[in-house]
């Protein structure tokens, strides 16, 4: 088992943040690990053990709106400059210079922020399901611009997010709205049974996800979600609620986003790279990275791609033995 610390830090925008640490060993480097929506830091536990025990240092946090992590509802608080301060502050307290990020999700907007705004803390980047992001310009975020998006794709690929972004969603799914619990029926909504739940009957249907909740559908669970993991997530979304995590789309549609991404001087990123995309994922979807990676304006680091076909969203979860083993593969070349 390896030996890991809870901490907490008050950062200087003056929000707590949870998170694990393990100081690296034998001159390794430290891992940063950011999760994305709806998860903690415990996506990342079988990470933890694999690197922890070979002697890398790890940094996992919940992030804003997480776990032991502080629950802002104002989606400004969310920008992409705030969220990257808030991890240079955890990084300064440990005394780590720079850091190998890991991201996936969500997770992936934190990092690439941080790259943008702080390049000398991030030594190399791994993306899983979701690539690099640059700056997005003035109107041009993915739910202003979701109808366009589904005609290039063939369906509705973002519409999910449509719902996410109203008042609605949050009041619907934590029961505030009528008092009935539909925490279980989001579960199943975010983690499918089968990847194609997405495309055909809710995430990626107008309408789909609300009508999910709303009739408060069940299905059995993926398989590789154990019932001890289902009531963790169960417990954490209880305590913590949506509001806050919602804040993660909403705050794209924000001025303070619009303003804050128009600030980036360099939106390169030049250090290597290691984006793993999960081919049964119909969101993330590898097309959207490699526009950015083959893009020379946009990524002039070395790029390296391993792809799982087998698959979805979730693949840290279903296959993280062999994420594990292309990782470490890859941090013995660099």
């Amino acid at each position: 088992m390896v030996s890991t610390e809870r901490k907490t830090i008050v950062t200087k925008r003056s929000l707590t943040y949870s998170y694990l640490f393990a100081a690296p060993r034998d001159a390794k480097p430290t891992l940063f690990f950011a999760h994305g929506f709806p998860s903690t830091g415990q996506l990342w536990r079988r990470q933890v053990e694999f690197f922890g025990s070979r002697g890398y240092g790890l940094i996992v946090p919940d992030m804003l709106g997480y776990g032991g992590t502080s629950k802002p509802t104002d989606p400004a608080v969310y920008i992409g400059s705030g969220l990257a301060a808030d991890v240079v502050d955890i990084l300064d307290k440990e005394g780590v210079s720079t850091v190998i990020t890991v991201a996936h999700d969500w997770g992936t907007h934190v990092v690439s922020r941080l790259i943008n705004y702080h390049p000398e803390r991030v030594s190399a980047s791994i993306f899983l399901a979701v690539g690099y992001i640059p700056p997005i310009p003035k109107g041009r975020d993915i739910i202003t611009n979701s109808k366009k998006v589904a005609e290039l794709v063939g369906y509705d690929i973002f519409a999910y997010m449509r719902w996410f972004v109203t008042e609605e969603a949050a009041r619907l799914i934590d029961g505030v709205e009528d008092g009935q619990d539909r925490i279980d029926s989001f579960i199943n909504l975010l983690y499918p049974e089968k990847p194609e739940l997405w495309r055909d009957t809710n995430m990626c249907v107008d309408g789909g996800a609300r009508e999910w909740i709303v009739k408060n559908r069940r299905t059995a669970l993926p398989a590789w979600m154990t019932p001890e993991d289902f009531e963790y997530h169960r417990k954490q979304l209880k305590e913590g609620g949506l509001s806050a995590p919602l804040c993660w789309y909403k705050m794209l549609q924000t001025k303070e986003t619009a303003e804050d991404d128009a600030k980036v001087l360099d939106t390169k990123l030049t250090n290597p790279m290691l984006y793993i995309p999960f081919l049964c994922d119909c969101i993330c979807r590898r097309e959207s990275a490699a526009a950015t990676y083959n893009d020379p304006s946009k990524v002039t680091g070395k790029v390296t791609v391993k792809e799982l076909p087998e698959a979805d969203h979730w693949g840290v979860e279903s296959h993280g033995e062999e994420i594990n083993g292309w990782i470490l593969e890859w941090l013995g070349e660099l």
